[in-house]
């Protein structure tokens, strides 16, 4: 867990040098998507052995994940967790836009085909 804080702080010192920096927009969006969706007793035993985590909130997970899929519009994982985190917040329109836009990328690296089937998955679980 203790990873979990020095994530945040790396993602931020890179985006202090370099704000335009998709994948450290990325990481931070998805951090902070993370610490939400911690259970409870992951957040509780956080708190008692490194007393807390750094302030998460769903506004800086779209904030990131947004600037991210702008600056490097072919990453298959971004939107894939950004419409996680519309769906997480109760957003299905903005989720199914993402994941529209999703399975119509091209498939760039050998990652992307099981990425956009989750999508396509997670799209028809949502019409």
């Amino acid at each position: 867990m203790a990873d979990v804080k020095d994530i945040k702080t790396y993602a931020g010192k890179a985006l202090s040098i370099n704000p335009n920096h998709a994948r450290a927009n990325y990481v931070l969006g998805k951090w902070n998507y993370e610490v939400l969706t911690l259970p409870w007793t992951k957040k509780a035993a956080v708190k008692v052995l490194f007393g807390g985590m750094p302030p998460a909130t769903i506004e800086n997970a779209y904030k990131h994940m947004e600037k991210c899929k702008a600056i490097e519009p072919y990453f298959v994982r971004n939107y894939l967790d950004l419409a996680k985190v519309y769906k997480y917040d109760h957003k299905p329109a903005q989720s199914i836009e993402v994941l529209n836009q999703l399975v119509k990328l091209p498939t760039r690296t050998g990652d992307d085909a099981a990425l956009k089937s989750e999508g396509k998955k997670l799209l028809s679980e949502m019409q």
